[in-house]
């Protein structure tokens, strides 16, 4: 079905932004092996708790009767079971937090493409999908809107922001009108690998295994592949944790560079090309 965005959703961000998403070598060799790119049910994905009530008092601030917020809520959480969505990040793959290290991940491989090749490779596909980029608020201070039920799936706490968050949205309906829940476990979907797939990041200090994994991967699927090594500078003096902005990390002992290159896409060279 041909790309269209969504009139009352944010809208995608420009057709050249370098998007990264962040797998396991599990996923990634699923996602080779059968051309599908997985969707997660958007209640099982993690999410900033929304306190309703807090909402409530905030929308009478504003004029918005309570009811009307309530069931706005009610209705929106309800359909999040027929929404679906592959998460990406515009933020850049070198320094993310779900790299496995820092803050437990499982993730060590990243994919990276753009959005107009995110487009390209689901443009067969028989479901009406969105790509939209996350909004990020101060649940604290501000009303989420109310006026779609993709907007659960699209905001998430402000001190996220960094992460630049872009979605592929699907909206399973049994129907024109009828909200059809679907399987908690995800749904695949056939994708064209190769417009999808532009390059292929390891986290740093990946083993030289796993290096020699991708390589063969990339040789089977007809990919090329740069297995040179990535140069980490580490300071001898007061060292930085390449995932957080504070001095050291409380979950791992390496991967330290200066606070210079956590504004730097050039630590990690590309596998794929």
């Amino acid at each position: 079905m041909p790309y269209t965005d969504h009139p009352e959703i944010p809208p995608a961000p420009a057709d050249d932004t370098v998007i990264w998403q962040y797998l396991s070598v599990a996923e990634l060799l699923d996602l080779l092996d059968s051309s599908a790119i997985h969707l997660t049910r958007a209640d099982s994905l993690a999410a900033t708790s929304i306190d309703v009530e807090s909402q409530v008092m905030l929308g009478l601030r504003s004029g918005i009767p309570a009811e009307m917020v309530r069931r706005s809520f009610g209705l929106m959480s309800r359909v999040q079971t027929a929404i679906f969505t592959s998460c990406w990040y515009s933020s850049g793959s070198a320094f993310h937090s779900k790299w496995q290290g820092c803050g437990g991940g499982k993730s060590q491989i990243a994919i990276r493409s753009t959005v107009k090749g995110l487009h390209a490779a689901v443009s067969r596909a028989p479901q009406r999908l969105y790509i939209s980029a996350v909004q990020y608020i101060d649940f604290a201070v501000s009303v989420m809107p109310t006026g779609n039920v993709f907007f659960p799936a699209l905001h998430k706490d402000y001190k996220l922001r960094d992460e630049r968050e872009v979605r592929l949205l699907m909206l399973q309906t049994g129907g024109q009108k009828i909200f059809s829940p679907g399987p908690s476990c995800g749904i695949d979907l056939s994708i064209d690998l190769h417009s999808m797939i532009h390059g292929i990041r390891l986290a740093p200090h990946s083993a030289e295994w796993l290096r020699d994994l991708v390589q063969s991967l990339a040789e089977r699927y007809g990919l090329t592949c740069d297995n040179s090594n990535v140069d980490l500078t580490v300071l001898n003096e007061k060292q930085v944790c390449r995932l957080k902005s504070a001095d050291g990390c409380g979950s791992c002992n390496h991967s330290f560079v200066p606070v210079a290159a956590l504004h730097e896409e050039c630590s990690t060279q590309p596998l794929f090309t």
